[in-house]
């Protein structure tokens, strides 16, 4: 986090609700209480989206790739909605409209070779996934399993893939006059309840922000909020992944889970086309969360061998390749699993908040409004021309600055 210099006097600033954090919790937040009518603003300290949101694969999708292992468990059952209201956003039909995101793929695939093929056959096929995948002919498939060379099953699921970096643009649309860069310096509060925040924004200039509520949804930056702000009931954990791209000319663009043997994914492919025409495959699934401990020779040289396993009949030997660890912030689960919904912990007037998947940020949106009700807080102020104060700026997606 940068630090600022922090000069006086300060101005002083009246909101509604004050956001920490500009990765798609916060700006997600901020467009739908912003609809609704709440005066918001929004602070982030560096980049919008440059933490692990542009660093998502952008997939959305409804739990079945967690369903692998023969079961729907309390995970994939808890965001198997997730893609029929993702459209309903993307149609413009929800209070928050992306109607201007770019949709990548309408459909993810899953696709299993030989041994891997019988295990899953009869699970997809039951009545608990009618609907919700497709058993595809060879003449269906997307044209690279339309080679010759593969032997294997593939099955067309309803998730979709965005385009994260448009999906940053189109919610900052219309409330980027409320997106200050900045950093948190301290909570003052009122009784229990945290009812300014300073803040040093990014030319150096100290602002007292009052507010009826505040709302943390900074990634790994809550755990430094939530101390600063004495908040305790919201624990943090982090789980490291380390990712893969990479960079070739081929013309197959693939959204795809590879089944294994195990209970998830073996790999997960995305594309994303890059602006010198080329494409990038981006890498996850087993791959990343078994090569945390891998140096960048060595995931690279993993990341070549699993896809000379799986596409032998494919030339990568003029790709770029690159590798890029991150640490997925999330809130404290027992045994540091994986969480299986969206969080949001209220404690006094602080809203402390994780997505935990891009996938479940309508459901987070959902849980928070249901807690600003619950507090009693209505729309009441106004913070004013905000338009001389610095704004944050969208990054740069890993697939563009990586290479």
């Amino acid at each position: 986090m940068t630090d600022f210099d922090q000069p006086s006097p300060s101005t002083e600033i009246h909101t509604d609700l004050l956001i920490f954090g500009g990765g798609i919790a916060g700006l997600y937040l901020l467009k739908l209480l912003n609809n609704l009518g709440y005066d918001c603003v929004l602070i982030e300290n560096n980049e919008l989206g440059g933490g692990q949101t542009l660093q998502s694969q952008g997939i959305i999708h409804g739990g079945l790739k967690y369903a692998l292992g023969g079961n729907l468990n309390a995970e994939s059952d808890a965001i198997k909605e997730m893609p029929e209201r993702w459209r309903k956003l993307l149609n413009d039909e929800e209070t928050v409209k992306l109607s201007h995101t770019n949709v990548i793929s309408k459909t993810q695939h899953m696709w299993s070779t030989g041994k891997f093929t019988s295990k899953f056959t009869s699970f997809f096929a039951s009545k608990l996934l009618r609907g919700r995948i497709e058993k595809l002919k060879k003449d269906q498939m997307p044209t690279l399993f339309q080679a010759s060379q593969f032997k294997g099953s593939v099955y067309k699921l309803t998730d979709l893939v965005v385009d994260t970096p448009s999906l940053i643009q189109n919610l900052c649309a219309d409330v980027d006059h409320r997106i200050l860069k900045g950093n948190a310096i301290e909570f003052e509060r009122t009784d229990d309840n945290v009812t300014t925040s300073r803040v040093t924004l990014a030319d150096g200039k100290a602002v007292n922000i009052h507010h009826q509520g505040v709302i943390f949804s900074a990634g790994a930056g809550n755990e430094k909020l939530a101390e600063m702000a004495q908040v305790t009931g919201a624990p943090m954990q982090r789980r490291p992944l380390h990712m893969v791209m990479v960079k070739h000319a081929l013309p197959y663009p693939l959204f795809a889970h590879g089944v294994g043997s195990g209970s998830k994914p073996r790999i997960t492919i995305t594309s994303h086309q890059t602006e010198d025409g080329k494409l990038v495959w981006y890498l996850g699934g087993d791959i990343a969360e078994n090569g945390v401990e891998r140096d960048q020779e060595s995931q690279i040289a993993e990341g070549k061998k699993e896809l000379a396993s799986l596409f032998p009949w494919l030339d990568f030997s003029n790709a770029e390749w690159g590798t890029f660890h991150i640490d997925r912030a999330e809130p404290r689960q027992h045994g540091l699993s994986k969480p299986d919904c969206a969080h949001a912990h209220l404690e006094n007037n602080v809203i402390v908040t994780w997505p935990t998947k891009l996938t479940l940020a309508p459901d987070l949106g959902d849980r928070v409004l249901a807690l600003i009700k619950q507090q009693g807080i209505e729309p009441s102020s106004s913070a004013g021309d905000l338009s001389n104060f610095p704004k944050a700026t969208i990054a740069t997606p890993k697939w563009e600055s990586l290479f």
